[in-house]
């Protein structure tokens, strides 16, 4: 029988190849193309999408988790990515002429991130009760390098269809490709539903006490008991979301690192951007979609053994090669050839899959069973609104036909990251050793 560890592996390999394979910075945008999106929606797809995946997680963890089970949760979610993915296979192939079919799709893109919200606060508990610390790292980052792998196999037919098409001069319709990767996408949300049927699933969570911390008013007032003593440890379940972040030391500062470190994600599609309008045609965005599916299979792994040893100075090291990457895109040789452009993709990407591997790792180790969809629903929740406005906010600046203002963009994110970089000294966890 597979063990509980290969099982969470089959399920995290197949989510991120589902996340791959229907990306929201290279195949969304693409489907909605051929359906002729208006442009404000191809602009905002992704920043819909990610956000809409953090945003609610605060509110939906604290009504759900107090009556529904941890498992119950996380199945509805994958229930819900793949009924979205469905949903946008029937608005492509039977829709396609409707003037309202773009605006299906986006609806569905909304379900598939609260799906993903569903199961973002909650398959961290349930990679903790299955597998040790010390290993966890190791878990993310098998599934990203195994789906990487699919992923480049894909995208390698991709590019052989292309040019044989070409040959032959014969192509199959846009929407019957398109079509196949998101069915493919949608079987794996199916397939990773099924193989969850025979895993572990931790116990229900009882909200914890919250214990003032040094120096704050809760912790100099009178102990419980004594007279004209007021209790100072309510639920954290009666709290606000401003008020558990403001208790949560270690979670206020995980926030500002994962704001500073998300214009990563943030300037990925805005790259994309400028490959395309530099290069135009299925080619280029052929060696995107591989350039990313190397970059999972490379480095996923490798990024995971690392955090498992510290995920904070994974962070760092992470934050620093993305700098980099946007140094080298702002060069005059940045963008001289595809395959230049190509190369300062792949390297973002790599050193991406570093930030996401050490920040999921640094957060299921650093907090108790107890603590922990609290913190992932709370921190999820600010990000989603900071990734949102400044998504929505760069998206609408890139629009500008302008190359300063581009320039001037891509270096205000390489700052921010860099910001990032140096905040990861802030963060007070380092290694499974600390308690």
């Amino acid at each position: 029988m597979p063990s509980q560890f290969t099982r969470l592996l089959s399920i995290s390999t197949l989510t991120q190849l589902a996340d791959e394979i229907v990306s929201a910075k290279i195949v969304l945008p693409w489907i909605l193309l051929s359906l002729n999106a208006p442009l404000w929606i191809l602009a905002l797809i992704v920043p819909i999408k990610e956000s809409g995946a953090l945003l609610p997680q605060w509110s939906v963890q604290k009504i759900l988790a107090a009556k529904f089970s941890t498992a119950s949760i996380w199945r509805t979610g994958m229930l819900m990515q793949g009924a979205a993915l469905f949903a946008i296979v029937v608005v492509m192939w039977w829709l396609v002429a409707a003037s309202f079919a773009a605006y299906w799709v986006l609806l569905a893109v909304v379900v598939l991130s609260l799906g993903r919200a569903l199961c973002s606060f909650t398959i961290k508990d349930i990679q903790a009760h299955n597998v040790a610390k010390g290993r966890r790292g190791k878990l993310i980052g098998a599934g990203g390098s195994t789906a990487g792998l699919v992923t480049i196999l894909v995208a390698l037919l991709l590019w052989q269809y292309s040019a044989d098409s070409a040959v032959i001069d014969s192509e199959a319709p846009e929407q019957t490709v398109l079509g196949v990767l998101v069915i493919a996408g949608c079987l794996c949300y199916g397939v990773g539903l099924w193989v969850s049927l025979s895993l572990s699933m931790p116990e229900p969570i009882v909200a914890e006490p919250i214990v003032a911390e040094p120096n704050t008013p809760e912790s100099n007032m009178s102990p419980v008991g004594a007279v004209g003593a007021v209790p100072s440890t309510p639920s954290s379940s009666s709290m606000s979301l401003w008020q558990y972040v403001t208790h949560e030391s270690d979670l206020r500062e995980l926030i500002i690192s994962r704001v500073l470190l998300m214009h990563g994600p943030i300037v990925l599609p805005l790259m994309v951007l400028l490959i395309a309008e530099r290069y135009v045609g299925i080619s280029s965005l052929a060696l995107v979609m591989l350039a990313s599916a190397i970059a999972s299979f490379v480095s996923s792994y490798i990024w995971g053994w690392f955090s498992d040893y510290s995920a904070r100075t994974t962070l760092a090291i992470a934050a620093a090669g993305c700098m980099l990457s946007l140094g080298w895109l702002l060069t005059p040789w940045g963008l001289a050839q595809l395959y230049a452009a190509g190369i300062g993709f792949l390297l973002m990407n790599l050193c991406y899959s570093g930030i996401r591997t050490a920040r999921k790792t640094y957060l299921i180790d650093m907090v108790s069973h107890a603590k922990r969809q609290r913190y992932v629903a709370a921190g999820n929740t600010i990000v989603g609104c900071a990734l949102l406005l400044l998504g929505s906010a760069y998206a609408g600046l890139f629009s500008i036909d302008y190359d300063g203002i581009k320039v001037w963009v891509i270096s205000w994110c390489g700052l921010m990251l860099c910001l990032g970089m140096l905040h990861t000294r802030r963060l007070r966890y380092d290694s499974p050793t600390d308690e």
